[in-house]
């Protein structure tokens, strides 16, 4: 397996961090979402050696037996179907993403916080399975160096990233290790091992910061969807649809999740809109959400950030007094604009 890149800034970091000192005059939120439904684009990220997540390759060493994190170790049992929008702090997500008519990239990211982190958009409305959020950019004249900053002149301190020793990701094709950097673990590869319902095994020995944990999950299906005819200028509710599951599949859901395109560049995105469902084929999303996100003020540049439908599965295993989610994904990303043709 080829290593494409490692990842210079992994998701619950990349967008934040960046947003750490944004303009003024944006709300201080008064709910907040949970980092991880903040994604953003990976392929062109950049860094010094000294933040990046070090990747041992295919053939690196399993753990010792005594560590008790090899894939026979795993619990491989079906976990209660988790409510789409309740995330732990500590996630590790192992994703195969495309754009259309691309091939897959697979991306690792490990992000173990040990208490939720502070937050970057502000939940606006829920409408059954969807909800809309504006990304909340205060302005702070002291940038905040090791926080967010969430209010005016408030910079709110990250919580630890904790390392749980090496990570090992172990399934299909692939056995990779990471070792735990600044931004956590993880790391890019130019194709992806995992065929759908391969079983990948996600452990940790623990370290003086995270206990041990070990887990496995099933990868999804790839997934497949027509997005050309999506309109955002329409009227009436928004429906994206895509191909269902083969017949048998058990326990995958989509995540559709829609980000207007203001905000890049040192900002949060001005506005985003996610609904979590079953794997059926298709959502719909309300009209009064679909204009809240789409309002012309809210869109500029027409470029970024990208949209994205992920059908996944998820298990969530303990690790001492933490929760920890298991994520295996496959996402389509495409850019939805007013001016999407």
């Amino acid at each position: 397996m080829k290593v494409l890149r490692p990842l210079a800034r992994l998701a619950a970091v990349a967008l934040l961090a960046l947003a750490a000192c944004g303009d003024d005059g944006a709300a201080t939120p008064s709910d907040t979402l949970v980092a991880d439904t903040v994604v953003t684009d990976t392929a062109d990220a950049t860094a010094p050696d000294d933040t990046v997540a070090d990747t041992e390759s295919d053939t690196a060493s399993p753990p010792d037996a005594a560590d008790d994190t090899s894939p026979d170790a795993a619990d491989t049992s079906a976990p209660a179907e988790l409510d789409g929008f309740d995330r732990a702090a500590a996630s590790v997500r192992v994703a195969a993403r495309h754009w259309p008519d691309n091939p897959a990239q697979t991306v690792v990211v490990g992000t173990l916080w040990a208490a939720d982190p502070p937050q970057g958009f502000a939940l606006d409305a829920t409408d059954g399975a969807c909800r809309l959020s504006f990304g909340v950019n205060p302005f702070c004249s002291t940038p905040c160096e090791d926080g967010l900053c969430t209010a005016p002149d408030v910079c709110t301190p990250w919580p630890l990233n904790a390392s749980a020793g090496d990570l090992r990701v172990a399934g299909g094709a692939a056995d990779w290790s990471y070792r735990h950097a600044v931004s956590g673990y993880g790391a890019a590869y130019d194709e992806t091992p995992f065929a759908g319902d391969d079983v990948i095994t996600v452990s940790a020995p623990g370290g003086a910061d995270f206990p041990a944990f070990s887990g496995a999950v099933a990868f999804p299906p790839p997934i497949e969807a027509d997005v050309s005819g999506l309109d955002l200028d329409g009227d009436g509710p928004l429906v994206i649809t895509w191909t269902p599951p083969p017949a048998g599949t058990e326990g995958t859901r989509v995540l559709v999740r829609l980000m207007a395109d203001r905000g890049q560049h040192g900002r949060f995105p001005a506005s985003m809109v996610e609904c979590d469902v079953p794997d059926t084929g298709s959502v719909t999303i309300p009209e009064a959400l679909r204009d809240a996100y789409s309002a012309p003020e809210l869109f500029t540049c027409g470029k970024c950030p990208a949209s994205a439908i992920i059908r996944y599965r998820r298990t969530r295993v303990r690790a001492g007094e933490h929760d920890v989610d298991l994520w295996a994904e496959s996402e389509l990303t495409f850019l939805l604009t007013p001016w999407t043709p």
